[in-house]
């Protein structure tokens, strides 16, 4: 695994995201919201208007059990489809600051990458914001080898 140790701090914009959600385990509700996702909008959002792969995941302290975490899989697009694709949700990713972190390396190698990040960003006395993080796949899995896949991990910060 390939992780930056040093953050960036960037401003993102908010942006227009059709998504699907699940709860429970990252490691197991990762792949299947995928496995999910890619066949309910298949052929119902215009590749033109897909701007990229985002995941979002949050954890709800509140929360108990499944419930505690949250994932959502989908993709970032131009503006809000005039028909939003069953089974799916819209949604916009609000904007804000953000420490960025970029992953070189399988996805299966995220997690452990999200728990460097929150190690680095309590060392350097970052302040978290209550938001999701955001997982933002720059190169398509299907045309670039595992370790060279590269990851952008977004964390909300004050």
């Amino acid at each position: 695994m390939s992780l930056t140790m040093k953050p960036e701090v960037i401003n993102r914009s908010e942006k227009d995201f059709i998504y699907i959600e699940k709860q429970g385990d990252f490691k197991e509700t990762a792949p299947a919201s995928w496995r999910e996702f890619f066949p309910l909008t298949n052929g119902h959002i215009e590749k033109s208007k897909i701007q990229g792969c985002v995941a979002l995941s949050n954890i709800q302290k509140d929360n108990k059990g499944d419930e505690l975490m949250i994932y959502q899989a989908g993709y970032e697009v131009v503006e809000k489809p005039m028909i939003i694709p069953k089974g799916t949700t819209y949604r916009k990713i609000p904007g804000g600051k953000f420490a960025r972190f970029v992953l070189k390396g399988p996805y299966t190698e995220i997690n452990h990458a999200f728990h460097t990040v929150m190690e680095v960003l309590e060392k350097e006395h970052f302040e978290l914001r209550p938001d999701f993080c955001i997982e933002n796949y720059l190169n398509d899995p299907t045309e670039t080898p595992e370790d060279q896949l590269l990851t952008e991990i977004l964390v909300p910060i004050q």
